[in-house]
């Protein structure tokens, strides 16, 4: 049976919500002529080049294939695993004027790595281990300017998270011809910088919204039933734990949701801007 629990036992908490802007990144690069030069801060021989992040299979020379990589890191080591419900990573396209933009069969693997690696000194030549078994896959571009948002989660529950010193981001099949480019933490918009945001585990309790009480049911079944006490109207957005779209809209008073087609799953609910996991039985 379906009803509205007191607010007391009701509402889903999120116990915190952060964002992490990368403090290194860089790009390396396979070519002879480049396997010795670091693409993570400017110097002489990268032409400003430290301000995107590539991922790449070309052919720069005929018959032979050039492969380019990148790495990133973000200071999350101090959150426990137990601590995670749920983690993001955002990149966002740009490509230096006349290199290659999100062409071809791009999919592309995020792996931890697992050895030092310095922004200022990493190269092809001398690029840390990663781990080839565990990884998240990012799906092949709709267009050649898409930016991601990936659901990193099952990376940073793993166990290796505390030990691993960043992710290395490759394609999936390293075969001509197809790459993705993004903005790296040097850009000049800090719109475009690489992101993590690392939601905490929902748990049970009142949470007050712009001077308002919200409840709603969790687990879902047939139906989402939202209630709002007080406060100004508020901005719903549901996506399912692909990214994808499945509601939007604004909160009132009082607001039910048909939910009776998903998919059985996890779903993230956005009030106002802050997240809630919600789940779909």
């Amino acid at each position: 049976m379906k009803h509205l629990l007191p607010i007391m036992f009701l509402i889903p908490l999120s116990l915190f919500s952060q964002s992490f802007s990368a403090d290194k990144d860089a790009w390396i690069w396979s070519m002879p002529a480049a396997r010795n030069i670091n693409f993570g801060k400017p110097n002489a021989q990268n032409s400003g080049l430290h301000n995107v992040l590539r991922a790449e299979s070309w052919q720069w020379q005929a018959n032979r294939d050039d492969t380019i990589r990148f790495l990133i890191h973000f200071p999350i080591d101090t959150i426990p695993v137990q601590d995670i419900d749920s983690a993001f990573l955002y990149l966002n396209f740009y490509a230096n004027p006349n290199f290659t933009k999100q062409v071809g069969r791009n999919a592309f693997r995020i792996h931890f790595i697992t050895e030092a690696w310095q922004e200022t000194q990493v190269t092809w030549a001398n690029q840390p281990a990663f781990d080839n078994l565990l990884y998240v896959e990012g799906a092949t571009s709709q267009n050649d300017t898409q930016s991601y948002r990936l659901d990193i989660t099952q990376l940073l529950k793993s166990p290796n998270q505390q030990q691993a010193t960043g992710f290395l981001i490759k394609l999936s099949t390293e075969i001509p011809f197809a790459g993705l480019s993004f903005a790296s933490r040097e850009h000049s918009q800090p719109s475009l910088h690489p992101k993590l945001v690392v939601h905490g585990p929902s748990g049970i309790g009142i949470k007050e919204i712009n001077e308002s009480k919200i409840e709603f049911n969790n687990p879902i079944q047939e139906e989402l039933q939202l209630k709002a006490t007080g406060g100004v109207p508020k901005e719903i957005l549901i996506l399912d734990s692909q990214g994808r779209k499945v509601y939007q809209g604004t909160l009132d008073n009082t607001l039910n949701i048909n939910t009776s087609e998903w998919a059985i799953g996890r779903y993230y609910m956005w009030i106002n801007g802050e997240q809630h996991a919600l789940v779909k039985l």
